[in-house]
């Protein structure tokens, strides 16, 4: 009778403990807000340079009547208000129709990704100065891209 009356306050400590435990988890939201991007488009040897605020067309070299797309490269407002050295900020984008995917930022080293929809925590150095996001498709003799501009300040 002693054991069953030691293993209960056993049990019942435990399941005390495993409730205790539980921790709520605080309510969040993410606003995401469009960026300067700009597009470039390319035809027969020509550059017509554009800026635009939103989602723009993506830039196609190549073959005409291309099936790889860049669509919907988003990220923050500019200019970012920085509360660290580097601070991560949030991309997105689409890409269709490529075999290959890179980021670059500030024609540095490249991140790789798959053709698809993507949502990237990426570095921002918060510097004062400006950083370029060049977002690069690519497939068999043609590619597409957009780009973001984005602006530091310190707070």
């Amino acid at each position: 009778m002693r054991r069953v009356a030691m293993l209960m306050i056993g049990l019942v400590v435990l399941v005390a403990a495993c409730s205790s435990d539980k921790k709520s988890e605080p309510t969040t939201s993410t606003t995401t807000s469009l960026a300067t991007t700009t597009t470039t488009t390319t035809t027969a040897g020509t550059s017509v340079p554009g800026t635009t605020s939103g989602t723009t067309t993506p830039t196609t070299t190549g073959s005409s009547g291309s099936s790889i797309r860049v669509t919907g490269l988003t990220g923050p407002s500019s200019p970012v208000t920085c509360n660290a050295q580097t601070q991560l900020i949030e991309l997105s984008w689409t890409t269709s129709g490529a075999s290959n995917v890179e980021l670059r930022i500030d024609n540095g080293a490249p991140y790789t990704y798959s053709n698809g929809a993507h949502t990237e925590m990426l570095p921002l150095k918060c510097d004062g100065k400006s950083h370029t996001y060049k977002l690069t498709a690519t497939g068999p003799g043609t590619s597409a891209s957009q780009s973001i501009t984005l602006q530091t300040k310190n707070r």
